[in-house]
């Protein structure tokens, strides 16, 4: 009988975990505000590491509980100091989603505009993306793809690719981590840096 018990008990306690809650709760059609920090390296030959933080705000559009897909405003600001520089990093990206089937899986696809400024030299970029999203109760990881066309002539486009994953303790907070992939083709003001790499822990708040 206390072995029935514990059995019973366990399985309850996974199930509030990953059995979807609301529907599941991930990052896109979400409000919520995040912030996060940790490890930045660039290389160029000779590598570096630094460190990093950043916040980001996204806010859903009008939701239709029978649209097909949905639309998100994310905004995201960024610095780092890596090679004894001050890095920002801000951009504003809309995107479009398809709402999760019973496999909890979302697309989505998003354009925007930014600005870096890599402290001796800085440029405005359209960032263009992709990926897919799969939710399970409280578990969500966002992995994609993002182009970056740079608007100033001296500077190279590059691309990143990586993922975004979350943890709701509850409906209203809960733990973030990221990891990406930066392939900057020789970015000139940074020293002719090929790559970066970013790995990062933070919180995120829904409202």
């Amino acid at each position: 009988m206390k072995t029935t018990t514990l059995g019973i008990c366990a399985v309850m306690a996974l199930g509030t975990v990953l059995v979807p809650h609301a529907a599941g709760q991930g990052l896109l059609g979400e409000r919520y505000l995040s912030v996060d920090g940790g490890w930045e390296r660039l290389e160029n030959g000779d590598s570096d590491d630094g460190w990093g933080a950043g916040a980001t705000v996204n806010i859903p559009g009008p939701r239709d509980p029978l649209a097909a897909f949905g639309m998100d405003l994310a905004i995201r600001g960024d610095y780092m100091d890596v090679f004894d520089r001050d890095i920002i990093d801000v951009d504003g990206v809309i995107r479009a989603y398809t709402m999760p089937g019973e496999a909890g899986i979302r697309a989505f696809v998003g354009a925007g505009f930014g600005w870096v400024d890599y402290d001796l030299d800085d440029t405005t970029y359209v960032p263009v993306e992709g990926g897919i999203e799969l939710t399970v109760g409280r578990f969500s990881v966002l992995p994609y793809y993002r182009y970056i066309f740079a608007l100033d002539s001296a500077f190279d486009d590059y691309w990143a690719a990586g993922a975004n994953g979350v943890f709701w303790v509850d409906e209203i907070w809960g733990f973030t981590a990221s990891f990406e992939y930066r392939d900057l083709d020789d970015v000139d003001v940074l020293g002719g840096v090929d790559t970066g790499w970013s790995a990062r822990a933070g919180l995120i708040f829904s409202f």
